[in-house]
């Protein structure tokens, strides 16, 4: 062991630096683990030169505000702070609970965390902000008076270097982390740098912007694959249509990322578009849950825009009806009744507004609402997406789609039909794989191989695939590719590994390292430890 302070070698029963008197960390749990996460890692620009002529308690309130924002700029976005610096922070998103967004999360958290010390409004306090995503060893330690959740391995100090190398109020991001959050968040490429350190100069990404894009987006963005089988899926959402009234009219897809949820659900609204139903679509964002109304005021945006020219569902509304619509929309509201309402009858009046607006439309014309990713639903649109979703009403269908965990219980209230996604199975895997590889008779191998790493999980496919295509292993187009050199190891690509992290965290910590056992025995010895 090393003291964190000098350096010093520290005995294993020692609790206090001989060199220094610095106290010991020592881990709480020995069992550490690998984490494929994110890192942030924030300072004041030229602290030193602001507090230099302070005494202690002076300087600590002249940066406490600027640790403040950021503390809280990592907490809305799902961040934990592992370590404050005295002028600065580390942070990391993805860990110790996984999630296959930490990428965009922390790009989020960046960008939040410079707006808010800019925001202060004191001149002297500006921030620069570094980003990596890669994989570190995550562990629990205690040091005399505290826990702290630990990461240790390379990748932190690339996140140190972007941060230092970064201009006052930027953000500099790896090439890594910019691979996870593009198409969420917008990069501008600053070339290549000598980091500290490194032996070889680095690209370096400045962070310029971010959207509040769902993943389906993104990933749709990215296909290569035309949509294959799902007939049972697709029989269930028909019969649903068909039999839209007062007894039945929502569905709930049940799947994890991944495996196919979103691009059913839109394949099914775009046939009933063609067939005449009016859609609607709303999508709930992990960087959106605190905002209050931040679904309901898309389905309302998707609503007044797919209605432009039917304005007989607004203006039906009563005065109190039209404000609480306005709030949602964060327009300018001037009816002195809306401003003496309390909080909860604000609530109701945005709740039945809502579900005027929605019958009137069913009325005349079949209506379809897609809820997607229903797991991030902010609080205040729950109870609306409930009242619209018990609507008793023919004509109206509301498809839903989560992921397993955080369900709302409304759901099972409003007599939701509710099938879980399953993967593909092994022919639609290979059809799937016939679409992106080609029928190239020579590539039978490595389609069986693919579906046999993937389990016919349709984003794995197209994942796996766009590795070996970037490795040089494939080139050609897509659809009619070639073997360039052998395919060797298929490997995990990095945009899924927080997917599966995020399904191993489901289970438990003796089911977990059951599936490490069994993967670093590989199924020549699995079958021979179950002969046994």
């Amino acid at each position: 062991m090393l003291c964190f302070a000098c350096q010093s070698t520290i005995g294993a029963d020692d609790n206090w630096c001989a060199q220094c008197g610095a106290a010991v960390a020592k881990r709480v749990d020995p069992d550490s683990e690998q984490r494929f996460v994110t890192i942030l890692r924030a300072d004041v620009v030229d602290s030193t030169g602001l507090v230099a002529d302070l005494d202690p308690e002076e300087a600590v309130s002249r940066l406490e505000p600027a640790l403040a924002a950021m503390r809280g700029a990592v907490r809305q976005f799902g961040g934990i702070v592992s370590k404050e610096l005295g002028d600065g922070l580390a942070a990391v998103f993805g860990a110790p609970i996984a999630d296959d967004n930490h990428a965009p999360l922390a790009c989020h958290a960046a960008i939040e965390l410079v707006r808010r010390v800019a925001g202060l409004g004191d001149p002297g306090l500006q921030v620069r902000v570094g980003l990596h995503s890669g994989r570190v060893v995550a562990y629990m330690v205690a040091s005399e008076y505290s826990k702290v959740y630990e990461i240790g391995g390379a990748a932190q100090h690339l996140a140190a270097r972007l941060e230092a190398a970064a201009e006052p109020n930027q953000v500099y991001a790896s090439e890594a982390c910019q691979k996870l959050a593009e198409g969420n968040v917008q990069f501008e490429f600053l070339g290549r740098r000598q980091l500290k350190g490194f032996s070889e100069a680095l690209p370096i990404y400045r962070v310029t912007g971010a959207t509040d894009v769902s993943s389906w987006r993104v990933r749709r963005a990215r296909s290569v694959a035309r949509f294959v089988n799902r007939l049972n899926e697709i029989a269930l959402l028909r019969r649903l249509a068909q039999d839209a009234g007062p007894n039945r009219q929502t569905a709930l897809l049940i799947g994890d990322p991944g495996i196919g949820k979103s691009r059913l659900v839109h394949e099914f609204v775009d046939e009933l578009t063609r067939e005449g139903w009016l859609p609607f679509h709303a999508e709930c964002s992990p960087n959106l849950q605190g905002a209050p109304f931040s679904t309901l005021k898309a389905l309302m945006l998707s609503i007044l825009e797919g209605t432009a020219a039917d304005t007989d569902g607004l203006t039906s509304l009563t005065g109190i009806q039209r404000s609480a619509i306005d709030a949602v929309l964060d327009r300018p509201i001037s009816d002195p009744e809306w401003g003496e309402l309390e909080p909860h009858a604000r609530g109701r009046a945005i709740s039945e507004a809502s579900c005027a607006i929605l019958e009137s439309l069913v009325v005349r014309r079949r209506t379809v609402i897609l809820i997607e990713d229903l797991h991030w639903i902010d609080r205040a649109s729950e109870t609306v997406m409930a009242a619209l979703a018990s609507l008793q009403v023919p004509g109206l269908l509301v498809l839903l789609t989560s992921r397993p965990i955080g369900i709302p219980d409304w759901v099972a209230r409003c007599n939701a039909e509710i099938a879980a996604l399953r993967s593909l199975g092994e022919d639609a895997g290979r059809e799937m794989l016939d679409d992106i590889l080609g029928r190239s008779a020579n590539m039978a191998d490595l389609k069986s191989r693919v579906v046999l790493h993937t389990a016919s999980v349709p984003l794995f496919i197209e994942e796996v695939c766009r590795s070996l295509k970037d490795r040089g292993v494939l080139r050609g187009h897509w659809g009619d590719l070639a073997l360039a050199r052998p395919v060797g190891e298929l490997g995990i690509p990095s945009s899924i590994q927080g997917v599966i992290a995020a399904r191993l965290d489901r289970i438990s910590k003796e089911e977990r390292s059951l599936l490490q056992i069994a993967a670093a025995l590989g199924p020549i010895r699995q079958n021979l430890c179950c002969a046994m």
